[in-house]
């Protein structure tokens, strides 16, 4: 796995040391979005 290095203006290096914080979000392009939701109906139909 990657590792996601943060800025401290919000504290959330620390939270993830501290195990107060286990999910990080991160932008999207609308391009991949838009591939991979046509993969996921390609593969439920």
């Amino acid at each position: 796995m990657k590792k996601i290095m943060f800025n401290d203006r919000f504290g959330l290096t620390d939270a993830v040391l501290d195990g107060r914080k286990t999910v990080t979000r991160r932008i999207v392009s609308k391009k991949i979005l838009s591939d991979s939701m046509k993969f996921i109906k390609t593969k439920l139909k």
